[in-house]
């Protein structure tokens, strides 16, 4: 989000490189991955890492600025959330070139 970026960067003097998305998909049943290939029972959730030092005002202030500008039907969405993910796996698909 690069409305928290520029608020961090012109009014706490902090910039920050903005990281790249990353989205976690899970679902009840397993094979919806697999051999039923279901993506309307995947569950999903996007997200993109932000400095510690950025709290939920600064997210408020930001999300406000956004909407002021129009456009962006999820913005109400967007949340600030600490995750602990424990045990998981983490892949990456390269497509053919």
């Amino acid at each position: 989000m690069y409305a928290l970026k520029f608020l961090s960067k012109l009014e706490l003097g902090r910039d920050y490189a903005v990281m790249p998305l990353e989205g976690l998909w899970w679902a009840d049943d397993p094979s919806t991955f697999t051999s039923a290939r279901d993506k309307s029972r995947w569950d999903w959730t996007v997200m993109i890492l932000v400095p510690d030092w950025l709290t939920p005002d600064h997210l408020d202030a930001a999300r406000a600025k956004v909407r002021a500008k129009g456009g962006a039907p999820v913005l109400d969405e967007v949340r600030r959330e600490r995750l602990d993910e424990g045990r998981c796996v983490q892949t990456l698909h390269v497509a053919p070139a």
